[in-house]
């Protein structure tokens, strides 16, 4: 009776222990700026957080970065530093190297148009294959800042861009303006963004 009792506390001890711990979604991880963050099997590409920012789910693994889900790896003929600054709807990055430099993101929506923005004008459209996964060359280098966002997100902003106006609209509608010529280029950003400001 006492054999079959210890074995019966083992196993449930045993069970205890081998049961994955489940975190409350709710849970994130706070990545400090300045934190390097090193694939084992990448020694040309050097990674670091940019900025502080909190995740929900972060591993490094031996090629690339899992971010939120998604992975992520950049490298090149040259030495190459990236500084992950945001990984949310939008993945925002700054890369530093010479020579042509490729990037690779996987695990994101299947079969969807994304798009790629370059220190905040020029606009690339990428397509991902069914798995979630596309990759972008990149050769004109110095240091650059690239976004990646899908096109949901753009669509959403361009819809709460304020119309383009001039000055004979305002004295139309009798409302005081300021003075001069303005223009207005709108930079992309998600609804996070308004909330803040």
């Amino acid at each position: 009776m006492m054999k079959k009792s210890l074995v019966v506390l083992v196993v449930i001890l045993l069970g205890l222990i081998l049961t994955p711990l489940s975190l409350p979604t709710s849970q994130s991880w706070e990545l400090g700026e300045g934190v390097v963050l090193q694939p084992s099997g990448q020694t040309n590409t050097n990674y670091t957080v940019g900025q502080d920012m909190d995740i929900e789910l972060f591993e490094v693994q031996e090629d690339r970065l899992v971010i939120n889900g998604e992975g992520f790896k950049g490298y090149g003929e040259n030495k190459m530093d990236i500084s992950v600054m945001r990984w949310d709807s939008q993945r925002i990055f700054e890369a530093t190297t010479t020579g042509e430099a490729i990037f690779r993101f996987y695990n994101l929506e299947s079969n969807h148009t994304y798009y790629i923005t370059i220190d905040e004008n020029k606009i690339e459209p990428v397509n991902t294959n069914e798995d979630g996964n596309f990759s972008y060359i990149h050769s004109e280098w110095s240091t650059h800042t690239f976004n990646i966002q899908s096109a949901e997100d753009m669509v959403e902003v361009a819809s709460m861009v304020p119309r383009f106006f001039n000055h004979g609209d305002m004295e139309k509608r009798k409302r005081k303006t300021c003075t001069g010529e303005a223009s207005m280029v709108p930079r992309f950003f998600n609804h996070g963004d308004l909330e803040k400001r």
